[in-house]
């Protein structure tokens, strides 16, 4: 703890040097100006302290105008209100829960349906794809030049053939 006290001396020994320095460096102007700023920085501060001081009174007043009676119905009410809203809550989260489980219902429903569809679309264009497909592989097999191990099996025959 001594330590501490002696670093802050230490510190304040410094600043008080250092400001001692720095005065003696400074305009006039601006020495007049720094007692200016400190003085209207007081007179601020006491401003405030004031202000602060009569918003404590008003608002003891405004609660000295509630009487024990007054506080004890606005409990009333505010409970009364507190249970409604848990009331309400309560049937919102409800709601909630049963959309969400509709939701759920619905949602499955629609991947059934694509499913199905998929299975519809396929099961009816599928014999289309093999009759194109069967038409494309003759075209392609008259119009396609030979493979080339085609080709080699071919010239096999032909010299055999010789």
């Amino acid at each position: 703890m001594r330590e501490h006290i002696e670093a802050a001396r230490h510190r304040q020994g410094r600043a008080a040097a250092s400001d001692a320095r720095a005065g003696a460096k400074e305009p006039t102007g601006w020495k007049l100006e720094k007692q200016l700023l400190q003085e209207d920085n007081r007179r601020l501060r006491e401003e405030v302290g004031r202000l602060k001081a009569a918003v404590r009174r008003s608002l003891g007043q405004q609660l000295d105008q509630f009487g024990a009676a007054d506080l004890g119905t606005r409990v009333d009410e505010l409970t009364t209100e507190n249970q409604r809203l848990q009331a309400e809550r309560d049937d919102a989260l409800a709601r909630v829960k049963d959309l969400t489980e509709q939701l759920s219902e619905t949602q499955d429903d629609l991947a059934s349906a694509r499913i199905s569809l998929r299975r519809m679309i396929r099961a009816r264009t599928l014999p289309e794809r093999l009759v194109a497909g069967a038409r494309r592989t003759a075209e392609e097999a008259r119009t396609a030049p030979p493979r080339r191990g085609s080709e080699t099996l071919r010239r096999r025959r032909t010299a055999a053939d010789r």
